[in-house]
């Protein structure tokens, strides 16, 4: 087990509002990692992140990261679920998201040793805090 912290930035570097968010935010982030506990050659990495804004806009919100990966084939092959939950703060949304993917090594014989292709998919939903859907 090991603690993972760090501290992330975001510039306002966008030529147009399309392109980013239009503020400059600090973000520490703090994760840790968990060897084995979902079976053998498996990692659990619970992570959790606060970005605010640092030049007057209204940025505050909550990042909570669960990262699960299970490594297949003898170390040829993983799997990997990464749900996650937003919480905006300043405009009282929550965003939930989900990352699956599966991925292989080329092997090293090919010349292309360390490139990783992959596939995968994603479902994001978001609400307001505090209401409730109906299904």
């Amino acid at each position: 087990m090991g603690p993972g912290p760090r501290l992330e930035a975001f510039f306002n570097t966008a030529s147009h509002d399309v392109l980013g968010s239009g503020s400059t935010n600090l973000a520490p982030v703090i994760f840790v990692t968990l060897f084995n506990v979902l079976g053998p050659r498996s990692l659990f990495a619970p992570g959790y992140q606060y970005v605010f804004d640092i030049a007057g806009n209204n940025v505050s919100r909550s990042q909570i990261d669960l990262y699960f990966v299970w490594i297949l084939a003898g170390g040829k092959n993983w799997m990997l679920f990464d749900p996650q939950i937003t919480l905006d703060h300043e405009n009282s949304r929550e965003f939930v998201q989900a990352d699956a993917e599966w991925g292989f090594m080329i092997v090293p014989q090919s010349g292309i040793n360390g490139y990783v292709p992959r596939a995968s998919a994603s479902v994001q939903t978001g609400r307001l805090i505090g209401t409730s859907s109906s299904h």
